[in-house]
């Protein structure tokens, strides 16, 4: 570029307007640029979470197989959940050793009375041990209910807690919307500010040129004698050269 073609782009706005263009363009990719992150990193969130609520894992498997057993032992899964019931409390730690404790002590109050053989003993014993079968499947039975309980808990903070990670991305999402319409104006803005500082630079170059046509015509002011070289594709075709002097 010539230094008179660069002179007359600065005074006709035009190295303005490629300026303000330009910084237009680059804030444009670097808004973009930020948008694609963060919408990179919103698609992650709700992971992030759910890994967060697998914590509760554990607490909502075992709540699940406490509310199975829990159906078993109200008949809710017919013969073979019923056994497996018994099967379960009578396996926990301490029953047996319950049920030998309380049969022993009976036999030995038997036996001091010389009744250990007697009908009236056996029926004591027979209703004892069904006492004591219902006192323990009764206790296994409050047990599973506190355990699913806790399991129904931890499903709802586990539910909790993805819908705060969906949440969140929603929110993270929605930015990213707004900084996308924002970016999508800055290029609008630049060319709006192209626009004006070419717009000003052409009035300025014409009030100039009204101002020296006025002196030379009004006599106030002289051009000075000599040629005036100005490359003939930089004046508008509707002007004349510019004369070298009054006549």
């Amino acid at each position: 570029m010539s230094v008179l073609s660069g002179l007359w782009n600065d005074v006709t706005g035009k190295t303005a307007a490629d300026a303000s263009n330009a910084a237009a363009a680059d804030t444009y990719k670097k808004q973009t640029a930020a948008v694609g992150d963060l919408n990179n990193y919103a698609a992650g969130v709700p992971g992030q979470y759910n890994a967060l609520g697998a914590g509760y894992d554990p607490y909502k498997q075992a709540g699940g197989s406490a509310l199975q057993m829990l159906m078993s032992g109200l008949g809710l899964n017919g013969a073979g959940g019923s056994q497996a019931f018994t099967d379960a409390y009578r396996s926990l730690p301490g029953y047996q050793a319950s049920i030998d404790a309380g049969t022993q002590a009976a036999m030995r109050g038997a036996n001091a009375g010389n009744m250990l053989q007697s009908g009236r003993t056996l029926k004591a014993l027979d209703e004892w041990g069904r006492n004591k079968e219902d006192q323990l499947s009764g206790n296994y039975l409050a047990q599973l209910m506190g355990l699913t309980g806790q399991g129904q808990q931890a499903v709802g903070a586990q539910a909790g807690i993805g819908a705060q990670g969906l949440g969140q991305q929603a929110n993270l999402r929605g930015s990213a919307f707004g900084g996308q319409m924002n970016a999508a104006g800055t290029i609008g803005q630049g060319q709006v500010a192209g626009a004006q500082a070419q717009q000003q630079g052409v009035q300025g170059l014409l009030n100039t040129g009204t101002n020296l046509a006025g002196g030379w015509l009004g006599g106030g002011a002289k051009i000075p004698s000599g040629t005036v070289t100005m490359p003939n594709s930089m004046w508008p075709s509707a002007y004349s050269p510019l004369p070298t002097g009054r006549a």
